[in-house]
């Protein structure tokens, strides 16, 4: 399940900010753009365009501030599915 699935991308893409691994942040940030564009998480989808779109320029450290916006948007999906399964 996405939701269940994204703490663990927020993980790995910080984790290649923090080597400074511009290819494997784009292909991180490429795959997690197409799982929110498939389950319609517009804001996850554009803050991965984002990441993908400095780690091509090789600005990893760039990528932070869309990682930490997609990790409050994490929160946000997490509350609302639980209340999808009350």
């Amino acid at each position: 399940q996405f939701s269940a699935q994204l703490p663990d991308d927020i993980l790995k893409l910080t984790h290649a900010v923090e080597v400074g691994d511009s290819k494997d942040l784009w292909h991180l940030a490429h795959n997690l753009k197409g799982a929110a564009a498939t389950f319609s998480v517009t804001r996850v989808t554009a803050l991965a365009l984002e990441i993908e779109t400095v780690a091509r320029e090789g600005k990893t450290q760039e990528a932070l501030k869309a990682i930490g916006e997609i990790d409050g948007e994490s929160v946000k999906l997490k509350e609302y599915v639980a209340k999808l399964s009350v």
